[in-house]
């Protein structure tokens, strides 16, 4: 195996399989479900229910930039 791809478990050269994105989508739902601990009781909709369009912002960049690091 090569250096990279222990560091990046999901870039290989291998096909991106359903194995693969399923990975994928349990790493990066359990890195933002450390973050939202953290943000306590914050909520992602405001006092009249409306989506806090940064906050939505903030994890499509975050989803974004992990299939940007796949290549």
């Amino acid at each position: 195996m090569r250096l990279d791809g222990m560091l990046n478990p999901f870039r290989s050269r291998s096909r991106f399989d359903d194995t693969a994105k399923q990975k994928l989508i349990d790493t990066i739902s359990n890195m933002l479900a450390v973050q939202k601990a953290c943000a306590g009781s914050y909520s992602i909709e405001d006092e009249t229910g409306q989506i806090n369009r940064k906050a939505i912002g903030y994890i499509y960049g975050f989803v974004d930039s992990a299939l940007t690091m796949l290549g």
